[in-house]
């Protein structure tokens, strides 16, 4: 006989569904009117890809944010910070040079970060090594993000008004940890690493912090 219970738990991370590109430009528009001014971001490995592109769209349409923007080659800040400038220059921008595939430097950038401020609104993660390294980024992506997270958390925790933690990997909603393959060498990142990487956000949600991943479907 099958029992149907009576009660079932809310799920303790919420996967988001997919929108429409003019969904995305309607709500950027309202930004400005909707969100208060001097947001603060954090955007690691934002000096190419989905990062800078998400990083150049929070400069247009937040009025006066602070942005910590981290990345590894200071030749590609520097054009990040002039295309920064020409969007919005009454922003402050700040780069943060590391290296992020380790978690020492990951907890140095955390530390230094954390003397500048004492809160934070937006922490949006994307570094990580790719396909060509799969058993490497099976390894250090979801530690280093769950560093950033853990790290950082404090200060989202103090801010008064909008809070998230955005990490964009691969899709998770389905898959498992396989535990005959931990190193993940037989296993797709959009299954094995990337349910290693949810774990974090899942377990240490906090009232008020809301965190999702973004799916990158390849």
């Amino acid at each position: 006989m099958l029992v149907v219970p009576t009660y079932v738990p809310p799920p303790i991370f919420e996967f988001p569904t997919r929108v429409s590109l003019l969904e995305v430009r309607a709500s950027n528009s309202l930004a400005a009117s909707t969100l208060p001014p001097g947001l603060v971001a954090i955007f690691a490995g934002a000096t190419s890809g989905i990062a800078e592109a998400t990083l150049k769209q929070f400069a247009k349409h937040i009025v006066r944010p602070r942005i910590y923007y981290i990345g590894e080659f200071e030749e590609a800040s520097d054009r990040v910070a002039k295309d920064l400038k020409k969007i919005n220059p009454e922003d402050e921008y700040i780069f943060v040079k590391a290296d992020l595939i380790t978690v020492k430097t990951v907890d140095e950038a955390c530390k230094n970060i954390k003397a500048k401020g004492e809160t934070l609104n937006l922490l949006f993660l994307t570094m990580g090594v790719g396909d060509s390294y799969q058993e490497y980024t099976t390894a250090i992506t979801p530690h280093t993000r769950a560093c950033f997270f853990l790290h950082l958390l404090p200060l989202l925790q103090k801010t008064q008004s909008f809070r998230r933690v955005v990490t964009v990997f691969y899709d998770t909603e389905k898959d498992n940890i396989a535990v005959s393959d931990i190193r993940g060498r037989n296993n797709p990142l959009r299954r094995h690493a990337a349910t290693f990487m949810t774990l974090p956000l899942a377990t240490a949600m906090v009232p008020g912090v809301y965190s999702s991943t973004v799916f990158r479907i390849v």
